[in-house]
């Protein structure tokens, strides 16, 4: 029989982030203006297009430590062959470059039996360290305005953006139903979590048409996000991504290609950082070496935040987009109150250290 009550647990990490935006409120009497709360949103962009990334590898069961690196390297790169090519073959080169790297990556963490910790760490060193061999530790400018337009400073009108939260609003209201009808979650939580973010969206939809635009880097966002979500819920990659993540033993038997998977997840995960270094390079108009150090933290730790497990198999995108929000929104607080960057980091590893045990307690409980 369906069960028909809510289950609190599945909503901890939004209960959190409503906590957080209330007191955030309460303290600063400047957060809840459109104007803050876009900026939150523009500031999310990168750390939110790299988490989809993180998804896959954590979904794999492993991780992904290369995605600082690959923000600084990528912007590099991007400044480089601007000066020899138009900003569109330079960006098509990086990105399919990206997904062919992380092929790379998973193969070897596959064929060779190297756990990803190892072998993105080899990644994180290696990558940061091309991109200061490349500049000699300098930043290169980017002159393109093309790029800088599409993927920077560029203007989205609001009546895209109503129409795209159309259309993220229908697959919300379609995806609950699809659970109820499948028995997956209970009618009460289903129709509670279509509620909620409903409610977000129609917020989104508020501030955007208050100011009569949406940053390009928020557009990207929502992409990714929406083409993540589809990925893991409506293709059998997806599929095979949460089965090798859950057992890879099992999945084998099940006749699952699991390294070829594990290939594939990589190289979504690289995509993804590279379009994040692409935004970050778009926003400071050079190619920064240095860009996006301890990056990779924020995704891990906003992906697991959202309660994607860290022994794989377990987590959904809407979970992920709620931990990028609860970073997001506490590194805005800290910032409109003036504390320092240093204790900003702080209240990050204290905030990932809790979703860990939350994590550990929750798969204790089930095994129990």
């Amino acid at each position: 029989m369906r069960k028909r009550n809510i289950d609190v647990s599945k909503f901890t990490s939004l209960i959190a982030l409503v906590v957080l935006i209330v007191i955030s409120a309460i303290l600063s009497g400047t957060f809840l203006k459109p104007v803050n709360i876009l900026n939150v949103l523009r500031q999310i962009c990168t750390n939110g297009v790299a988490s989809c990334g993180a998804m896959f590898a954590i979904l794999l069961g492993g991780i992904d430590l290369t995605v600082g690196s690959l923000f600084g390297l990528t912007g590099v790169l991007a400044a480089v062959l601007m000066q020899h090519m138009p900003w569109y073959f330079a960006v098509l080169i990086l990105l399919v470059g990206a997904a062919a790297l992380g092929y790379g990556i998973g193969a070897i963490i596959a064929k060779f039996q190297i756990p990803a910790f190892i072998a993105t760490l080899a990644g994180l060193t290696g990558f940061r360290g091309a991109a200061l061999a490349i500049t000699g530790a300098a930043n290169l400018p980017i002159s393109q305005q093309g790029f800088l337009d599409i993927f920077g400073s560029g203007r989205v009108p609001y009546q895209v953006v109503l129409a795209i939260l159309a259309v993220i609003a229908v697959f919300i209201v379609l995806s609950c139903l699809k659970k109820i009808r499948q028995q997956k979650t209970s009618t009460a939580n289903a129709v509670l979590f279509a509620a909620l973010y409903l409610i977000i969206e129609a917020y989104m939809a508020y501030l955007v048409i208050s100011t009569g635009f949406m940053n390009c880097q928020i557009l990207y966002l929502g992409v990714m996000l929406l083409l993540t979500y589809f990925l893991l819920n409506h293709t059998a990659f997806g599929r095979r991504i949460y089965a090798v993540g859950g057992n890879k033993d099992v999945a084998k038997m099940a006749g699952i290609n699991v390294d070829r998977t594990i290939m594939q997840g990589h190289a979504c995960a690289c995509f993804c950082a590279v379009l994040g270094g692409l935004l970050i390079a778009a926003k400071l108009k050079s190619g920064v070496p240095t860009a996006g150090q301890s990056a990779e933290m924020d995704a891990i730790a906003a992906t697991v935040i959202g309660g994607t497990s860290l022994s794989g198999g377990i987590g959904n995108i809407g979970g992920t987009i709620i931990g990028v929000l609860l970073i997001g929104v506490l590194a805005n607080l800290l910032s409109l109150l003036n504390v320092s960057s240093d204790f900003q980091n702080i209240f990050k590893g204290l905030i990932i250290l809790v979703a860990v045990i939350v994590d550990t307690q929750f798969k204790n409980k089930k095994g129990a």
